[in-house]
Formats: C-alpha cells, structure tokens, sequence
C-alpha cells in the first residue's frame, strides 16, 4: 500500500488501484486452485504419489498446512521447473519483506519517533532511526523463520483472518455515495471483529481456553459478520464529527471527479 503515496494525482491512484485488485487475482486464483487439488488428493490419495491424508503429516511437520503448495510443486512438476517456481515465491517473498520492513520501520519513525519521542530534529536523525529499526525488525523475522519455521503460516492466516474486518470501512470508502458507516462504527466494528478472530481462531483460541476454534479463515468470516453488525448499530446510534464529515466530502469529490 505504499505506492499508493507516491501517486501523482487522482488518476494514477485510481488505475493503481484497479491494476492492483487484477495482478493479485491472476495469481491469487491459481493459488487457490493448487490449494483444492491438494485437499482432492488428501481426500482420496494417488498411490504411489501422495497417500491419504498426507497434509495432515504436513501440519504435524511444519505445525500449518499451508505448507502443501511447495509439495503439490515438488511432487506433480520436473524439477528444473520446480525450482523456477520455488525461487520465484522466495524472491516474491524477499521483495513484499523489503515492503514490509520499509513500512514498518516509516510507521514507527514518523508515527511515534518523530511525533512523540523526538519531534523538530533534522531528517538525517529520522532517517537513521529508521535503518536502525529495520535492521531489528529484520533480525527478529530472521530469529522466528531459523528457530519456528511454521510461525509464518500462522502469522499468514491470523492476518488473512485479521484483514477481512476491514472489509466494511473498505467498501465505505471505494462506494462513498451513501455515508452510511462512521469513524466510531469502523472502530467499534474493526475492534470486536478482531477480538473475536483471536478467540476463535485455532492458533490463537488455545491460548484463552477457548472450547471450540476455527479455521483463519472460519474464524475471520465469524469476525467479519459480527463485525458489520457492530458497525452498522453503533454508526446508526453516533454522530460523526464535523471534521470527519468534511473530509469524507472531500473524498468523495477526489474519487468521483
């Protein structure tokens, strides 16, 4: 999401957007293609290639199923495409990790560094604070990929899971015509969604003693439906600010003009 700062104008950011949301479906389908041909597989087996219920000897190896993609490469493709393949998810994965860490490290600096700790100070003070923090969050993924090895299919669900309770204040700002949800709604809505994916989310729901507990993804649509309601009862029963009225006007001028 951070092209979308260095946008020109109004125009660019537009076709960003709609270039975006094509891209990530041309692989993100094929993906999720791969993913049902493992679970047929897993299913009914393929002698001699795969035995029954072969993920679940994945998840007891590397603690996530999600695992199952190199597999399904490794075992249906020759291996010099194989190794294609592979190496460009790990240079795919390199590049969104230099994304990643570039974010945080401007988040952190600009956010709180600058704003609240050392505000007024030369650039050259930011900008090395920024490499610094880099630097540790770059040490700290590199900690957790070495010692827990499954820790990042987790992370990816949870996250999966966690970025659908953006949905409704998403649709609010691409369909702006109708002012329908509110600051304190999206908040309210994004806060308990949140909670709720936590709590019923396997990975997570152990930790709280939770009875029952689902799938990411499960958990994330559970998350998202309370969600909505939440945010919708609580946008219906507050008034937005005067401030957030205007610049919602203005949003909707940029975007429809």
């Amino acid at each position: 999401w951070i092209k979308y700062y260095v946008a020109r104008d109004e125009r660019i950011l537009k076709a960003s957007a709609l270039g975006t949301a094509i891209y990530l479906s041309s692989y993100y389908i094929p993906a999720a293609m791969i993913g049902l041909a493992a679970a047929v597989v897993n299913a009914v087996g393929m002698p001699g290639v795969l035995e029954k219920g072969f993920i679940s000897a994945l998840t007891a190896k590397y603690g996530s199923a999600d695992a199952v993609m190199a597999v399904m490469i490794t075992t249906f493709l020759h291996p010099t495409v194989a190794g294609f393949l592979l190496a460009g998810a790990a240079a795919a994965a390199m590049s969104t990790l230099d994304s990643f860490l570039g974010a945080t490290s401007l988040l952190l600096t600009r956010d709180i560094y600058q704003r609240y700790v050392r505000p007024n100070r030369p650039e050259s003070e930011y900008v090395l604070v920024s490499r610094v923090l880099m630097f540790v969050w770059m040490l700290i993924g590199w900690y957790f990929a070495i010692l827990k090895p499954g820790l990042i299919f987790d992370i990816t669900a949870i996250a999966v899971a966690g970025g659908l309770q953006l949905v409704p204040m998403t649709l609010q700002m691409v369909i702006p015509r109708r002012r329908i949800i509110n600051a304190k709604g999206a908040v309210a809505g994004f806060v308990v969604g949140s909670i709720l994916v936590t709590l019923f989310t396997v990975q997570t729901g152990k930790y709280f003693g939770m009875p029952v507990t689902y799938h990411a993804a499960v958990a994330g649509l559970i998350g998202l439906a309370a969600n909505v309601v939440v945010t919708l009862l609580v946008s219906f029963l507050t008034r937005p600010s005067r401030e957030e009225i205007e610049v919602f006007e203005e949003y909707r001028k940029i975007l429809y003009s």
